[in-house]
C-alpha cells in the first residue's frame, strides 16, 4: 500500500481508512506493507503498527526539496521490496501516488489505485496525474456517479472495482438498538467531522432556531470536530442566538461515546467521498440526514434515500430533522435500517475480503475480472 501519510498519528479520513483496511487484511493472514512519508521527526523509518509493516521514506518540510528527495526514497524502497509484494495499492493519486504507480508498472507489478473523491475534485481530466491514473491495471471507485464518469471516458468496466469504505463494527456497532430517552431529556442531533465551510454547518445553524421551536422536546445540536472554520461558526452561533442549544465540542477522543448518546446524525456537506462519519453513525444505529453528494446515496442506500437533501436546501433540512425528532418510531426504524445496511455491506472485515479477492485477481493476471469482486452495496443502485 502507498499513501503519503500513515498513522500514527491519524491524519484524516483517508489515512484512517488505509489503516483500518491494512489492519483487517493483516489480521486475515495477508502480508501487508505500507510505504508512506516520514512527515514527523519522531516517526521511525520502519515500524510495525497493529501487525502492519510500515516503511517511511524521507518527506522534507521544505516543498522544493520534497519531490526530488521523496521520489528517490520511493524508488529505493519499492525496488528494495520488489520481491516482497505482488500488488501495489495506491490510496490517492497525489504526485506521491502517481510516482508509486509509475514505479510499480516499471517493476512489472499490477497496480490498483483508489479514487476517494469525485473525478473533478481529484484532478482535471487533462492532467498528467489523470493520464497515469487511467493506466492503472484496476481502479477502486466509491460512488455510482464516479463509476459512470469512467464508463463514459471509456475505462473498461471489467477493471472498475466498485467498493465502499469500511467501518469497525467492533468499535462503533451496537449490540442492541438505542433505548428511548426520558421525555424531559433533550434529544441530541450530532455532527462529526472537520470544521470546514464545505461541510454545510452554516446551513444547519440557519435552520436551528426553527428546529428548536418546532421540536416537541428539548433538543441540542452537538458539533464534534475541529478545523479552520471554528471561529466563524462561533460567530454564527452568537449572531443567531442559539448558544443555549448548540455545543461546539472540538476534538473528542471517544467519538463512539458521542454517537451512542445521540439521536440523529446530520451532515449537509457540499462534497463527500465515502464519509467515515456517516459509516460510524450508521454502525451506531443512528438515522442519517445528509446531502445527496458523492458516495452518500450509496452508503445509506434505498433505505435512507428519502432522508437526503440537495445542497443548501435548508427548508427540507429543517423538515426532515423535525420529522425525526418528533417521531420516535420513525427515528428508530431508520436507525435500524442504517445499522442493517452497514452490517451487510460495510463492515471492515467484509470490505477487506473484497479487496483481498481483487488483489488475487490482479496477482493472477486477471485484471479484467477485478470488477466481479465489487461490493454488493452497488446492487440496485448502479445503472446497467
Amino acid at each position: 500500500m502507498v499513501i503519503p501519510q500513515y498513522p500514527p498519528p491519524v491524519i484524516g479520513g483517508m489515512e484512517r481508512q488505509c489503516h483500518e483496511l491494512a489492519r483487517a487484511l493483516a489480521s486475515s493472514g495477508l502480508k501487508v506493507t505500507v510505504i508512506s512519508g516520514r512527515t514527523l521527526p519522531d516517526q521511525p523509518a520502519s515500524s510495525v503498527e497493529a501487525g502492519v509493516q510500515v516503511l517511511r521514506v524521507p518527506f522534507p518540510r521544505r516543498r522544493w526539496l520534497r519531490f526530488p528527495v521523496t521520489t528517490v526514497g520511493l524508488i529505493r524502497t519499492l525496488i528494495g521490496q520488489r520481491n516482497e509484494f505482488d500488488v501495489v495499492h495506491v490510496h490517492t493519486m497525489s504526485w506521491f501516488g502517481s510516482m508509486a504507480t509509475l514505479l510499480g508498472k516499471l517493476l512489472g507489478k499490477p497496480v490498483l489505485a483508489k479514487l476517494p473523491t469525485g473525478l473533478e475534485w481529484a484532478f482535471g481530466r487533462r492532467s498528467l496525474r489523470f493520464a497515469i491514473f487511467r493506466r492503472c491495471d484496476a481502479i477502486a471507485l466509491l460512488s455510482p456517479d464516479t463509476v459512470e464518469q469512467f464508463r463514459t471516458l471509456g475505462y473498461p468496466d471489467a477493471r472498475i472495482f466498485k467498493i465502499t469504505n469500511g467501518v469497525s463494527l467492533e468499535s462503533f456497532g451496537r449490540a442492541e438498538p438505542p433505548a428511548e430517552s426520558a421525555p424531559d431529556t433533550p434529544l441530541r442531533v450530532i455532527f462529526v467531522g472537520r470544521l470546514d465551510p464545505e461541510k454545510g454547518l452554516l446551513d444547519i445553524l440557519a435552520t436551528w432556531s426553527d428546529v428548536v421551536a418546532g421540536c416537541e422536546r428539548p433538543v441540542r445540536l452537538v458539533i464534534c470536530g475541529e478545523g479552520p472554520f471554528e471561529a466563524e461558526l462561533r460567530r454564527a452561533i452568537i449572531e443567531r442566538g442559539v448558544e443555549d442549544s448548540v455545543e461546539l465540542r472540538g476534538h473528542v477522543p471517544n467519538v463512539q461515546h458521542e454517537l451512542a448518546a445521540a439521536d440523529v446524525f446530520v451532515l449537509p456537506s457540499f462534497i463527500e467521498g465515502n464519509s467515515n462519519a456517516i459509516l460510524e453513525a450508521m454502525a451506531a444505529s443512528l438515522p442519517i440526514v445528509s446531502t445527496a453528494v458523492g458516495g452518500t446515496p450509496l452508503l445509506v442506500g434505498p433505505e435512507g434515500a428519502d432522508w437526503l437533501i440537495a445542497v443548501h436546501d435548508q427548508a427540507r433540512l429543517r423538515a426532515l430533522l423535525l420529522r425525526l425528532l418528533n417521531q420516535s418510531d420513525t427515528r428508530r426504524q431508520l436507525g435500524d435500517a442504517m445499522a442493517r445496511r452497514v452490517r451487510e455491506h460495510m463492515a471492515i472485515e467484509s470490505v477487506a475480503e473484497r479487496y483481498r479477492a481483487a488483489y488475487a485477481r490482479l496477482a493472477a493476471g486477471e485484471r479484467d475480472l477485478v470488477g466481479a469482486e465489487s461490493s454488493g452495496a452497488f446492487d440496485g443502485i448502479m445503472h446497467a
